[in-house]
């Protein structure tokens, strides 16, 4: 991007408005991974819709800004066949989702919706883990 901003303009222009066109690179391949729990469920369409939010910031490496404490919030969308290898086990209060899809800005809600590829709860991910080890070796 070609400029006539000073460096110390330069340092304060948001990253948007300083890489745009044919300085931007690509990303071939988008994979976001959600832990918590639900909110309300929505069946719409034969297909599960619920809204979570985050506000923790996790420890970054060092020399990274810190994100602005400012919720993100996600709309989930899963299949209903998804849903209901987990509708069970996430009534158990103490369990969480564990769901990756495909995130895309989502701006009528102000939001990243994740379209889920995989879900499943931290119980019944330690059950499947606990059945393998159990099997006898072959």
């Amino acid at each position: 991007m070609t400029t006539d901003a000073t460096p110390q303009q330069m340092q304060e222009l948001p990253l948007s408005q300083e890489i745009t066109g044919d300085d931007l690179g690509a990303a071939t391949t988008t994979k976001m991974t959600l832990v918590g729990r639900p909110g309300k469920i929505i069946e719409r369409n034969g297909s599960i819709m619920t809204m979570m939010e985050s506000t923790k910031v996790p420890s970054l490496p060092k020399g990274l800004s810190a994100p602005t404490d400012t919720p993100t919030r996600y709309t989930v969308h899963i299949s209903a066949k998804q849903w209901r290898k987990v509708e069970e086990a996430i009534k158990d209060p103490e369990d969480a989702l564990i769901i990756e899809g495909f995130p895309k800005t989502d701006p009528e809600v102000s939001a990243i919706a994740v379209f889920t590829t995989s879900v499943t709860t931290k119980k019944l991910q330690a059950e499947l883990r606990q059945a393998k080890t159990a099997q006898p070796p072959s």
